[in-house]
């Protein structure tokens, strides 16, 4: 048996938790979708994951915990805590980001032009905002970390 491999085998989506000290992984967590991105929060330990083809994206909380229990070293451990739905069904657009002072919302564009805005704890859809133009797709969204007031900006391939 040795040498023997499957010929086809599509390799399985999962997300890692890495500890870069140990060098080990700590943690695999299947997925059904392609990862797109991976965003950390500033100032809590959850990850925002975004999807490639229609795939809503996701809140995982990284918990720690003991490593058995008669440690005290602790590894991380990833639990789904939100998929953000929309409404209706969506081709996004790159990845989602946090939003807020203290990242306290969850968007994401759409690439008809529409940006969905959730709250991050409740994971309820706030805003949906539609395109005022018509044509161009969406392409990338930003959120302004530099003012207390909620301001983002959106882009396109034609500049609209």
């Amino acid at each position: 048996m040795d040498g023997l491999h499957p010929s086809k085998c599509r390799a399985e989506k999962q997300i890692l938790v890495y500890n870069m000290e140990t060098e080990k992984i700590e943690n695999r967590v299947p997925v059904l979708h392609e990862v797109r991105d991976i965003t950390l929060a500033r100032n809590d330990h959850v990850a925002l994951v975004s999807y490639e083809n229609k795939a809503p994206p996701q809140l995982w909380k990284l918990d720690p915990i003991k490593r058995n229990v008669n440690s005290t070293s602790l590894e991380m451990r990833l639990s789904l805590r939100h998929t953000y739905m929309p409404k209706t069904p969506v081709d996004f657009a790159g990845p989602s980001y946090f939003g807020g002072k203290n990242d306290q919302l969850v968007l994401c564009a759409g690439k008809a032009g529409d940006v969905h805005i959730w709250d991050r704890e409740s994971g309820t859809l706030l805003h949906h905002i539609r395109s005022q133009t018509v044509g161009g797709d969406l392409t990338c969204i930003a959120w302004n970390h530099a003012w207390d007031t909620f301001m983002f900006a959106t882009g396109s391939h034609d500049g609209a």
